[in-house]
């Protein structure tokens, strides 16, 4: 329930962090400034990136190993995001890639605490089913 929550809270809402918290791109209200479309880009792009590598990370550590490490990503990278401002926002480029794929950071969490607790999910509904 907490992966749902955070995965999609996360994507709902960055867009509006992006422009009013961290005053991100132009104040023109007609035009959806570029950096606004990059960050949640690169996010997905290194949730699919690390995607295709959870196999390999299950088979390694396990997939309860993998969804505390990957919420431990997720709460590193948010801690991250509280300390950035206006003047200070460069980071958020670097933060983007393990928001996503949380084995590989931010864009990083996303993705592995997301799979991993569908997967979770479904082994407890196979066993009852």
């Amino acid at each position: 329930m907490g992966v749902r929550l955070y995965s999609n809270l996360f994507g709902t809402l960055q867009s509006f962090y992006l422009v009013f918290v961290l005053n991100l791109g132009d104040q023109n209200p007609k035009r959806i400034p570029f950096v606004v479309a990059l960050i949640p880009l690169l996010v997905y792009l290194s949730s699919v990136l690390t995607s295709f590598n959870l196999s390999k990370f299950y088979e390694k550590f396990g997939r309860k190993t993998a969804l505390m490490s990957g919420g431990a990503l997720c709460v590193a990278t948010a801690v991250c995001m509280i300390f950035l401002t206006p003047d200070f926002s460069w980071p958020i480029y670097v933060l983007a890639i393990f928001i996503g794929n949380s084995e590989y950071y931010l864009g990083m969490a996303q993705s592995t605490v997301l799979a991993t607790g569908i997967n979770l999910i479904s082994e407890v509904i196979g066993t009852k089913g």
